[in-house]
């Protein structure tokens, strides 16, 4: 009796290890499936594109205009009087009456000639007294004028102021040496060559005198 019990206990453990292995075998057959991805990689967004270098460096400067210098000053005007009546170096035959004498205006006071410079000649010579240069021709009135103003100075001042007279119309290339734009034109030199004062037209022989003292070129 005792032994139908034992063999009756190790059945009911037999069914139930055989139920219980049943169950997890159902519950692993009616286990729901993981539903796949429906995205697929093509449909991934793609990444964003690099952006150039060029892009992020700065834009270049646009030309620049360029920078212009401080205006230079006008270049000093030589001194110069014009007084009296005055002729165009290349007269018109056709129009005598602009070379006609007026009465000479007073003549503007001028700066004094510039110092000589220690190292200069001293020598009593022709190039070393000052020297008094008109220039004109032999057809203009007021050129004509200053003929005997020439040779009065020659004569009274011999061996102190050196008078030359040059014609422009024989001699075109010492009116473009001294820039000479209207005739007559006397040019006033120190005794070192530097050119001290420029008239232009008719020039009295007292003015010329007057002047060449107050710049110290006659004593």
């Amino acid at each position: 009796m005792k032994n139908c019990w034992k063999i009756a206990v190790v059945i009911v453990v037999l069914l139930a290890v055989v139920g219980i292995a049943q169950l997890k075998i159902s519950n692993a057959g009616t286990a729901p499936a993981v539903p796949a991805p429906t995205e697929s990689v093509a449909s991934l967004p793609a990444p964003p594109a690099p952006v150039p270098e060029a892009a992020l460096a700065p834009a270049a400067e646009t030309e620049k205009s360029p920078v212009l210098g401080p205006e230079l000053p006008p270049p000093a005007a030589e001194t110069t009087v014009e007084s009296g009546a005055i002729c165009p170096t290349n007269p018109d035959p056709a129009a005598p009456a602009e070379c006609a004498a007026t009465p000479p205006a007073p003549a503007a006071k001028p700066a004094t000639a510039d110092k000589p410079p220690a190292s200069s000649p001293t020598t009593q010579s022709a190039q070393a007294l000052p020297r008094m240069l008109d220039l004109g021709s032999l057809t203009c009135i007021p050129c004509k004028m200053m003929v005997p103003v020439m040779d009065a100075l020659k004569q009274e001042y011999a061996g102190k102021l050196t008078v030359e007279f040059i014609n422009v119309n024989e001699n075109p290339a010492a009116a473009e040496k001294y820039r000479i734009q209207s005739i007559p034109t006397q040019i006033l030199f120190d005794r070192w060559g530097k050119e001290a004062f420029r008239h232009l037209g008719y020039w009295p022989k007292e003015e010329i005198v007057a002047k060449s003292k107050e710049l110290g070129l006659l004593s």
